[in-house]
């Protein structure tokens, strides 16, 4: 599909209208925006549009969620958990899927849901995998153990990643503290709901997850 820069407010003008637009227009927009904003990293104009075109994915698909959060609940699992897990999962699917490939959206993201709903019983570490954040917020003392041999990565991530004060507060709420809180109980101490955040705590992870690979990146240039 050719997209022009008219086209795509074409479309963004109907979804502000609430017009119902398909999977496959709504990814070719997004590739489009996308591309813009790499281009002009400065047009902040072209990420508003990333943004509410992915936004407008995830709420237009609400039944991929909810149908394996259904069938992946087990005794043991939180729930909360669970759905943050499906949610880093789908928008790796969003980021990951080629309309220019032919491929069925719903089937793509499908298959990247199923992968995520079979680590129901390592939630919470699976997407910080690479990311030591235990160990950067309690550092080992016994001379004898070594830490992380990517930490210091870690704290540069930690420091370019421009985080807000609230994601800040939410990653340390869910990861770095020594009693790990629940998404309601954040909910209730910044008066936010819910989803909203989950939304923050995935975008703060994603800032992280960016700023680590450029800090590996620029490490093995200066070693090479």
């Amino acid at each position: 599909m050719k997209l022009s820069t008219e086209k795509v407010k074409q479309i963004l003008d109907r979804l502000n209208k609430g017009e119902e637009v398909d999977n496959e227009t709504l990814f070719w927009a997004l590739r489009f925006c996308e591309r813009k904003t790499n281009r002009f990293p400065r047009a902040w104009h072209w990420m508003r549009r990333v943004i509410l075109l992915k936004d407008q994915i995830v709420n237009q698909n609400p039944g991929l969620i909810g149908q394996f959060v259904e069938a992946a609940w087990c005794p043991g699992i939180d729930e909360d958990e669970l759905q943050s897990e499906l949610n880093l999962a789908l928008t790796r699917a969003i980021d990951g899927f080629e309309p220019k490939r032919g491929n069925c959206w719903s089937t793509y993201a499908t298959w990247v849901l199923r992968r995520a709903s079979w680590k129901g019983h390592k939630l919470g570490t699976n997407h910080l995998k690479h990311l030591p954040l235990t160990e950067f917020c309690d550092p080992i003392m016994d001379e004898h153990v070594k830490p992380h041999p990517e930490i210091h990565l870690l704290s540069k991530a930690w420091n370019s990643a421009r985080l807000d004060d609230r994601e800040k507060y939410v990653v340390y709420g869910r990861y770095l503290c020594q009693s790990k809180k629940t998404l309601s109980q954040l909910a209730k101490e910044i008066n936010r709901s819910k989803e909203r955040v989950r939304q923050i705590e995935v975008n703060a992870l994603n800032k992280l997850r960016d700023a680590f690979e450029d800090a590996r990146k620029e490490e093995l240039v200066l070693v090479g």
